[in-house]
């Protein structure tokens, strides 16, 4: 017996990062979903903090995961994993330091 499985669909929410600042927010169609951040600095160490927020409204935010990146010029990633009921979902890069460090974040679900 075959079993179909859905597509996950992937949403970029910060691209390259290089400053402090919130993403788009996104609608998953889903009450789990999964997030994956990653990071480097073009030379040296650096590091950065995101959170990952949730709003039923789009007003009002709440964290549902910080993600703390240690960065240098060798790409590290961190991820994680959400079951709760939010309508939106979207990054707050609340820090960023390192020669040319950047942060991108993606969610999926499916």
């Amino acid at each position: 017996m075959f079993i179909k499985e859905k597509p996950v669909k992937v949403y970029n929410l910060l691209t390259a990062a290089t400053e402090v600042g919130v993403s788009v927010s996104v609608e998953p169609q889903s009450n789990q979903f999964t997030y994956q951040g990653y990071g480097s600095t073009g030379a040296d160490d650096g590091d950065a903090q995101a959170d990952i927020e949730g709003s039923l409204d789009g007003i009002n935010w709440s964290i549902i995961d910080s993600l703390f990146f240690t960065l240098s010029t060798a790409v590290s990633t961190v991820s994680g994993s959400a079951d709760t009921p939010w309508k939106y979902v979207r990054a707050n890069l609340l820090t960023i330091n390192g020669t040319a460090a950047n942060v991108s974040i993606i969610l999926g679900y499916n």
